[in-house]
């Protein structure tokens, strides 16, 4: 995990914040819980950007010398409950680093996230509607990343995604459109039989309801995002566009005829 490059501190002085922490520091010192959780603790009631920025890099040192997680569940439940207050930080910049981390997080502890999907899954969806191309962004390799993790069911992570488009704000709920399919085209799935399942079952429906949204701007990304699983998975997608009712395969022709369909890749 890489962090920020830092000027050298002067001899007796060091970061504010990491000096706060237990007396000295996390930095020159070995990984410890209390050094965490005073790390925690202060992040928890700090709101200052700065602070939250050098909290992470108290966090991700903790992280890296310790090689893993906390293994107590309660202080790990406690480092993903600060995480996502600080990823949903208004600040783009402290919202955007904090959900890298996640993310990386997400990449190596996949089964230890996955957990805290009560807690992460509201801050990924209000994340979609940033007016930062980077914390939508940073917010969909999350969610890619969790559903990647092995032995869990990817469907759970696909049904969070489509809260947000019962969200009044119209940014949010074309971004879950793109990003549903987007996490739907990188999960891992059991088998094909369990990934066809999730696509007639979930996917494609969820997605065709959007094309009668009031907003013209989520009906083109719905077709977008329609056009992206007809390329994904041509036969498939066929099978089931011909047992929607005739005004709704009507309605989709209509719709993607006046829309590209660039493929989704997931990042």
């Amino acid at each position: 995990m890489e962090g920020r490059t830092r000027a050298p501190y002067p001899a007796g002085g060091g970061d504010p914040f990491l000096q706060g922490v237990n007396g000295v520091g996390l930095n020159g010192g070995p990984p410890t819980t209390s050094r965490l959780e005073d790390a925690l603790a202060l992040l928890d009631g700090e709101s200052s950007g700065s602070s939250r920025l050098d909290g992470l890099e108290a966090v991700r040192e903790f992280v890296i010398n310790s090689n893993g997680l906390p293994t107590d569940d309660r202080l790990k439940q406690r480092l993903f409950a600060i995480a996502c207050k600080c990823a949903s930080d208004q600040n783009s910049r402290i919202a955007h680093k904090w959900l890298q981390f996640i993310h990386e997080l997400a990449s190596q502890y996949g089964e230890d996230v996955v957990s805290s999907l009560q807690e992460l899954l509201p801050v990924c969806i209000k994340s979609l509607g940033s007016t930062s191309s980077s914390v939508r962004k940073a917010s969909v390799q999350v969610l890619c990343a969790c559903a990647k993790v092995r032995d869990h069911n990817p469907e759970v992570i696909l049904r969070g995604i489509s809260h947000g488009l019962e969200s009044a704000d119209e940014r949010v709920r074309s971004e879950a459109c793109a990003a549903l399919v987007t996490v739907y085209s990188s999960a891992r799935y059991k088998n094909a039989v369990a990934e066809a399942v999730v696509l007639q079952e979930l996917v494609v429906p969820i997605i065709v309801d959007r094309l009668t949204d009031p907003s013209k701007l989520v009906v083109g990304t719905a077709a977008q995002a329609l056009g992206a699983v007809r390329q994904r998975a041509p036969d498939a997608f066929q099978v089931i566009l011909m047992q929607l009712p005739p005004d709704t395969q009507r309605l989709y022709t209509s719709v993607s005829g006046a829309s590209a369909a660039p493929p989704v890749a997931p990042p």
